[in-house]
């Protein structure tokens, strides 16, 4: 009987098949698993999925599997928009701090 890692990366290359990606609510729903904590659980094993070597994408749209080079390509282009994103709103927030703030040090 298959483990519930190998059930969910099955339903993953499935949806990817088709050109779909599947959320964890799906995973939860279509693997009779409880929403609530369950999905964290969910997304703890598809990231233990990718740490054994899975080229999963993960994005707020669901998870697909990545079978070609294109695919890939356009999931860096994703994360690397993300680091920038993120990077930008640090920088922001400590711009904010220390306008609001001054440097405690003097």
């Amino acid at each position: 009987m298959p483990s519930t890692s190998e059930n969910i990366l099955n339903l993953i290359e499935m949806a990817s098949l088709k050109g779909n990606r599947i959320t964890s609510k799906e995973i939860a729903h279509t693997l009779n698993i409880e929403r609530g904590p369950s999905s964290v659980r969910i997304r703890k094993r598809i990231t233990k999925l990718i740490e054994e070597g899975h080229p999963i994408d993960a994005t707020a749209a669901g998870y697909m599997y990545i079978f070609n080079e294109d695919q890939l390509n356009e999931y860096r282009k994703n994360l690397q928009s993300r680091i920038n994103a993120i990077e930008k709103r640090m920088e922001k927030v400590t711009e904010n701090y220390y306008q609001v703030w001054g440097n405690i040090d003097e």
